[in-house]
């Protein structure tokens, strides 16, 4: 299956999320996320933001 790169937002007040994905670096991780249908700019620079991270065995 190929590398799938997709542009995501963590939202700032979310340090767990943050130290989560930083630490599954180099690992196959399955990403939760909520798609925002109307963000500012100061809340994310894209519509998604990461929920939950879950490394894949």
């Amino acid at each position: 299956m190929p590398t799938r790169i997709w542009k995501f937002s963590v939202h700032r007040n979310n340090v767990a999320i943050y130290d989560a994905m930083t630490q599954s670096e180099g690992k196959h991780v399955r990403l939760y996320y909520k798609e925002v249908l109307k963000n500012f700019f100061w809340q994310s620079d894209t519509p998604y933001l990461i929920e939950k991270v879950e490394v894949v065995k």
